[in-house]
């Protein structure tokens, strides 16, 4: 693993494998851990959001996403080892957390899509831990922040769209009492 920057925007040239390890340790460690994806829309949203931006550069793990990185990277002279895009990554991370008795909180989305990928996710990847999900239309932050934590997860997935979704992981992080 290595941090280049693509232009003004932190990456973390790695593996799915690499990613997975340093996940797994950072969780042994209890260490919170912020994991975001760079597409090129997120690149674009990052030029004109300094906010975000800064955000992305704080961040434990900035990910490529996408063919648009990919061709991106070749003009900044970085080597990437592989796509590691959101749909394809995501649903390692929760067979990892599956293998490893993480549980799981789902946020984000409209009323009833976390619900239904709940449903999903147990169904696809069978014995995962999902403690709970809530959609992404709220009107109190503090209930919000109560419920996940009152679900005493690990893992928490989050997909209130870009740069919301990174902004309100930077906001909240650290009044999520995550085990992790």
């Amino acid at each position: 693993m290595n941090i280049e920057y693509f232009g003004n925007v932190k990456l973390t040239v790695t593996t799915k494998k690499e990613a997975l390890t340093i996940i797994e340790k950072r969780i042994k460690q209890k260490q919170k851990t912020q994991i975001f994806f760079l597409n090129a829309h997120c690149f674009n949203v990052a030029q004109k959001d300094t906010l975000y931006r800064n955000i992305l550069n704080k961040a434990d793990l900035v990910l490529n996403d996408g063919i648009g990185v990919e061709i991106g990277s070749k003009l900044f002279k970085i080597k990437l080892k592989e796509n590691m895009n959101g749909t394809d990554f995501t649903p390692e991370v929760l067979k990892f957390a599956r293998d490893k008795n993480l549980r799981v909180f789902l946020f984000g989305s409209y009323p009833g899509v976390a619900e239904k990928a709940a449903e999903k996710l147990k169904k696809q990847i069978p014995n995962l831990k999902i403690v709970g999900y809530l959609h992404g239309y709220f009107d109190n932050l503090n209930s919000v922040i109560e419920l996940i934590n009152k679900s005493n997860s690990d893992l928490l997935i989050v997909a209130l769209g870009v740069p919301l979704q990174e902004k309100w992981i930077a906001s909240n992080l650290y009044i999520c009492s995550l085990k992790s």
